[in-house]
């Protein structure tokens, strides 16, 4: 059985060559690919004032600038930053490292005693005809920095950190503690985070190229504060230093025997010309 319709019935089917069966093909191709494109036609002008209306709100490379600089985990940039605060600054005394009658002496009075750079500072501040007492004070400063870096996990307990940290000031001890931590949330327990870390280094490094006459050796202080050099470069770096070797002209400024052009130093140059954000891919 099959269906057959009645108003059909005498009609012949019309014969159709191969010819005409590939352009009515090619026809119906054709309409579906019109059809497809339109589907698919981007609007430019109305794509173009989209973009626009998104990207007017995005900050420009200046500002970009601007935000990355004010944002940064370093000290602030500006001429009073090369100290720490008045009121530590003054409980510093240099009093009792003019008593010591040996560097051994000296060195038993510092907070935190095994960093070279720290000692080969005092061994040279007492042996220049007078004492510079601000140079001074500021490695006293970097000593505590050092040793409160040790001591990080017991910031949160104030008698251990005090008595792990003798030497150094009660008002320095808070000021580091008031600076260099952050509390957690829902508990008032204080700790040392990897952000307040990373400022710690970044202050103390200011701090090492304020007496280096702005050119600090890396891979001694990365020595004292057991760290690869890869990781306190980038540090140095980010205060606007670059990472080289001296030439003949550094070595005389600086008053530098000819082998320390062996080692790289971080160098702080003016103007002073921090990282730069990343451009975007297009």
């Amino acid at each position: 059985m099959n269906q057959q319709v009645k108003a059909l019935k005498n009609l012949a089917p019309i014969e159709v060559t191969n010819d005409e069966r590939a352009q009515l093909r090619n026809k119906l191709g054709e309409t579906f690919a019109i059809r497809a494109q339109e589907r698919n036609r981007v609007d430019i002008d109305a794509l173009k004032e989209t973009i626009m209306e998104n990207t007017s709100s995005l900050p420009t490379l200046e500002e970009a600038k601007d935000a990355a600089d004010s944002n940064r985990l370093i000290p602030p940039h500006h001429a009073d930053a090369d100290r720490p605060e008045g009121t530590e600054f003054n409980a510093l005394s240099v009093t009792p490292f003019r008593s010591a009658s040996s560097d051994q002496e000296r060195k038993a009075l510092l907070p935190f005693r095994h960093s070279n750079w720290v000692n080969q500072h005092v061994y040279k501040l007492f042996q220049a005809p007078k004492l510079r007492k601000t140079d001074m004070k500021i490695v006293m400063y970097i000593s505590a920095m050092m040793a409160f870096k040790m001591v990080a996990r017991s910031v949160d307990n104030k008698e251990a950190l005090q008595k792990k940290l003798t030497s150094v000031p009660q008002t320095v001890i808070e000021g580091l503690v008031s600076r260099f931590t952050e509390s957690e949330r829902d508990t008032n327990k204080i700790k040392v985070t990897s952000q307040t870390e990373t400022m710690l280094m970044t202050y103390m490094l200011a701090l090492c190229l304020r007496v280096d006459d702005f050119a600090t050796d890396t891979e001694l202080v990365a020595h004292d504060l057991k760290m690869p050099v890869s990781k306190v470069n980038p540090l140095f770096k980010a205060l606007g230093c670059t990472v080289r070797k001296l030439d003949h002209k550094d070595l005389k400024r600086l008053g530098l025997p000819d082998s320390a052009a062996a080692s790289k130093r971080a160098m702080l140059e003016v103007p002073v010309k921090f990282p730069q954000p990343r451009r975007a891919r297009r």
